[in-house]
């Protein structure tokens, strides 16, 4: 089981030339689950990928659970 720990951060600006790679298009959702410190995600990733992901408790860090699916229950759950 792996960990999430939420973490911000405010960017006033990023170097000029800095290579950040070929972006991302990420479309996500959240779902509401009837169990305190529940929380279910999908995500599909440049429409190719899909994700459900589970989460357990509460505060900045959290047990992740995630797992591959197909990309049309990813869109139909979306």
């Amino acid at each position: 089981m792996h960990y999430e720990i939420e973490r911000r951060f405010l960017i006033s600006g990023l170097k000029s030339g800095l290579n950040l790679g070929d972006p991302l298009s990420i479309v996500q959702g959240y779902f509401e689950v009837p169990f305190p410190g529940h929380s279910l995600r999908v995500r599909i990733i440049d429409d190719q990928t899909a994700y459900v992901t589970q989460k357990l408790g509460a505060g900045i860090k959290r047990q992740e659970r995630e797992h591959s699916i197909a990309l049309s229950t990813g869109k139909m759950l979306l």
